[in-house]
């Protein structure tokens, strides 16, 4: 059961990300709109993913659609809906046009998902990507980091591929895909 002190400390971390305006361009309704994370605050698995879509924007719950669609393949397969998981990103805001995150920009949003993570404390988090991975391991290539599991402040991160890259890579990466995080957050929850 989720603490009122959690439920208070969320509620008043989504108000004050409702209300960012540090980088410009961003934040703007319906246009580059932000979302919070998503999900179980008392999670034991925590996904984290760059930026959010267009479709993510609209309905405020990351990885909707899209590149969300392997993550729900996983989720189907564990037999748990992705509500019962926490779900974020590095930054909050849909960036114009889907482009990267800007350095500036993941800054910027550093101290909200450091406050996420704080809230729901983890014990696995899966860095979806380059930039959720470089948020905790700081300059390395996601190449030598793969599915090499590392601990972050006693949080265990597990390093893999963003959706959206394994989409692009055909059916027979994408059940490795789906296959292996499953086994990974299966451990878990």
């Amino acid at each position: 059961m989720v603490t009122t002190e959690k439920m208070k400390l969320i509620k008043r971390l989504n108000n004050e990300l409702r209300h960012c305006r540090k980088c410009p361009g961003l934040n703007v309704q319906s246009i580059t709109e932000n979302a919070p994370g998503y999900g179980n605050l008392n999670s034991k698995v925590m996904l984290i993913g760059q930026s959010l879509c267009y479709k993510c924007m609209e309905s405020q719950i990351p990885f909707t659609g899209g590149s969300g669609i392997l993550l729900d393949q996983v989720f189907e397969r564990l037999g748990i809906l992705k509500s019962q998981l926490f779900i974020t990103n590095v930054v909050h805001c849909h960036t114009p046009r889907n482009r990267p995150s800007k350095t500036n920009e993941m800054e910027d949003c550093r101290h909200f998902l450091a406050k996420e993570i704080e809230i729901v404390q983890p014990r696995l988090i899966v860095a979806l990507g380059k930039d959720a991975t470089q948020w905790f391991l700081g300059k390395v290539r996601l190449g030598d980091v793969l599915y090499r599991q590392a601990l972050w402040n006693n949080v265990l991160i597990s390093p893999t591929y963003h959706p959206s890259f394994i989409k692009k890579r055909g059916n027979e990466a994408t059940r490795h895909f789906v296959s292996s995080l499953a086994k990974v957050i299966g451990q878990w929850i």
